[in-house]
């Protein structure tokens, strides 16, 4: 998996846009997701967004909600989706970046890093945990 700034310049340097899909984790289920990001890697994605569902996701327009409250429906944690990730990210070459809330995840910070530390940034998680 190449690294978010190095797919860039690639692109860059081709002058090329990017190809950056998005998908709500948990929506059917996790194991539909791990499927889907895989599919999406192998036909030509060069970033894949993946959306943490979240109980008020109110800045989100109607599709994204309605992903988000099916998912959670389904009983979908933040804990799941880091587990999923760590799984299925080293198959992937297309960097993937996790879009979680980040006002209730602190606790989470350990073990995003251990996932970025692993798998050489597989995704980036936009945060200031001060």
């Amino acid at each position: 998996m190449t690294s978010i700034s190095e797919n860039f310049q690639s692109l860059r340097s081709r002058n090329q846009c990017a190809l950056i899909p998005f998908i709500t984790a948990g929506d059917p289920d996790l194991e539909t997701t791990a499927e889907a990001l895989r599919l999406l890697d192998r036909n030509g994605a060069d970033f894949i967004e993946l959306g943490v569902p979240y109980s008020d996701p109110l800045a989100d327009g109607p599709v994204i909600q309605a992903a988000a409250t099916r998912a959670l429906q389904k009983g979908t944690t933040l804990e799941q989706v880091l587990e999923m990730v760590g799984a299925v990210s080293p198959s992937l070459k297309a960097p993937l970046i996790l879009l979680p809330l980040l006002q209730v995840q602190p606790k989470f910070q350990p073990r995003c890093e251990q996932l970025r530390d692993y798998h050489n940034q597989p995704f980036d998680i936009q945060v200031d945990w001060d």
